[in-house]
């Protein structure tokens, strides 16, 4: 617990144990992400797109920049810087989530540092470390892990920043959030926070930090305005990033409605079995489907004991845990962080329904942060129920969470179904050698497999659509095998695609299919390999 009558300075000071306690977490979090990714032989399917940027950085194509995934992104840069230096492109993107998702560790002890003597905060940031969700998400080939870093290293710097007022502290806290930003868009809220904070406290309401929040937002706007004019890689680079927010925002009440119009004439005409009024009463309860989506999102990347714990904690805290004025500013800071978050994740939840856990990396860092009286509750109890010493629980605490995380950060083969897709797409590497490169039609997105790891050398980047489009089995027809100008054509039993491609033969407008390879696939089941004429 903190002294709430040291200064916040004298309490923070980190000592030997604290430059000790850092380097067993940093050993441990490198170790676990490294374990995990050598067990992971197919990177994320989304990690294609990503590749691709950087090859048009690369290469210097500018125009293919966006058209291969709308939205820029430094992590395109940093693929590309090193590919120069390891010559792997596929290795280069996991390095890069590696490093900075073990990297996230230097900031968010800093941070849990600000509220927690040295045991919580090990306990805290060892949550993360040893986390499952984000020990996978680190060895994919995602903008999460940076936006983690730069994310939890402003909110320590603001929070540092709550103590001193320091204009040059503020000044590091935007260009931080700024480079959150650039990871993803929702680094845009930390921002936004800020300039709240720097509004309804008279502490931080000065012309001086007005002017530097202003003129530090506005200075890459205007330079990238002008850059956008001679550059055309600007242009592509930076357009996107500011039309993006209104275009979302526009989208929002659109989607909304959408939903609402299309369960009303579901309601009016309702599918054979199913209740006549389900359809109406969930065209009103769209607002308690979205936060069903985000609970399950959170527990999955907490899971259901931290998340207890943490609550538990909340609900009965230590009321000798006050912390000085420094602090209670740092904590509200969080709680307002928690709030945006939160109606951030609600929107993107109402706007595209999807239900991964990356998306609560925004909530988890500044949440983690209030775990600290869950875990000063668990070691008060320990002591009083069980006589533990205070450095036995926090021990015991440590080995727990370790243990509950050990057997869930293998790979298990989650996605070992899809390895025959890859092992396809080297042979077609090794065949094919020409410039245009291969280009797939299939009816599953596995197919992406094929694609990456046939053209992962190929220099000319296209749009994806172009190279590798995926269908539905009764797109199937003749013009598309004989005009489509592809390669190859990957089809399923179970999908009906298989029967579908025999009917538009049979009508003998195309001619006969030279079947490649065969083979039956988990989850698959008989997939067939076909070269197109």
């Amino acid at each position: 617990m903190i002294d709430s009558k040291k200064t916040f300075t004298e309490t923070m000071a980190f000592r030997r144990t604290d430059w000790l306690a850092l380097a067993v977490l940093l050993l441990l979090a490198f170790f676990w992400r490294s374990i995990s990714l050598a067990n992971s032989q197919l990177i994320n399917n989304d990690g294609l797109v990503y590749l691709l940027q950087a090859k048009a950085l690369y290469f210097r194509q500018s125009e293919m920049y966006l058209k291969v995934y709308p939205f820029p992104t430094n992590l395109s840069f940093m693929i590309a810087g090193l590919y120069h230096w390891l010559g792997d492109w596929i290795l280069a993107g996991r390095l890069i989530s590696l490093f900075f998702g073990g990297l996230t560790v230097l900031p968010l002890y800093g941070l849990a540092r600000q509220f927690w003597q040295l045991p919580t905060a090990f306990i805290i940031v060892l949550t993360y470390s040893v986390s499952p969700t984000f020990v996978e998400f680190s060895r994919d080939i995602l903008r999460g892990p940076p936006f983690w870093f730069f994310y939890t290293l402003g909110m320590l710097l603001f929070c540092r920043y709550l103590e001193k007022y320091d204009g040059r502290l503020l000044l590091a806290v935007i260009l931080a959030f700024l480079l959150a930003a650039w990871s993803r868009i929702e680094g845009l809220l930390p921002l936004l926070m800020v300039g709240l904070w720097l509004l309804i406290d008279r502490r931080a309401r000065s012309w001086s930090h007005l002017a530097i929040y202003c003129l530090t937002l506005l200075l890459p706007m205007l330079t990238s305005a002008y850059l956008m004019q001679f550059y055309p890689i600007c242009n592509s680079i930076f357009k996107p990033f500011f039309v993006s927010v209104g275009e979302r925002l526009t989208l929002l009440a659109h989607c909304h409605l959408n939903i609402r119009q299309a369960l009303r004439d579901l309601a009016q005409s309702p599918p054979f079995g199913v209740a006549p009024y389900f359809f109406d009463e969930t065209r009103h309860l769209l607002w308690f489907l979205a936060l069903g989506v985000i609970g399950r999102c959170v527990v999955r990347a907490f899971s259901w004991p931290l998340l207890l714990l943490c609550f538990v904690g909340l609900w009965r805290r230590n009321k000798t845990v006050v912390g000085n004025d420094a602090q209670l500013r740092g904590r509200l800071f969080l709680v307002l962080m928690l709030i945006g978050a939160f109606l951030l994740f609600y929107g993107h939840v109402v706007l595209s329904w999807a239900s991964s856990e990356r998306f609560t990396a925004i909530i988890y860092f500044p949440f983690l942060i209030f775990l600290g009286f869950g875990i000063e509750k668990i070691v008060t109890l320990l002591q009083q129920k069980m006589r533990w010493q205070t450095r036995h629980s926090f021990i015991g605490l440590g080995l727990l969470w370790m243990a509950l995380a050990f057997p869930q950060f293998f790979d298990h083969g989650r996605r070992d179904y899809k390895i025959p897709f890859k092992n396809f797409g080297q042979q077609l590497a090794a065949k094919h050698t020409s410039e245009s490169g291969v280009r797939i039609l299939s009816t599953t997105k596995a197919a992406l497999y094929t694609y990456l790891y046939a053209n992962l050398s190929q220099t000319q980047v296209r749009p994806l659509g172009e190279q590798c489009r995926i269908i539905g089995s009764c797109d199937i027809d003749e013009n598309l095998l004989r005009k489509g100008g592809f390669d190859y054509l990957i089809v399923l039993d179970d999908d009906g695609s298989r029967t579908r491609l025999a009917q538009v033969l049979a009508s003998g407008q195309v001619p006969q299919l030279r079947l490649v390879a065969e083979m039956t696939i988990p989850k698959y089941g008989r997939v067939y390999f076909y070269e197109l004429p």
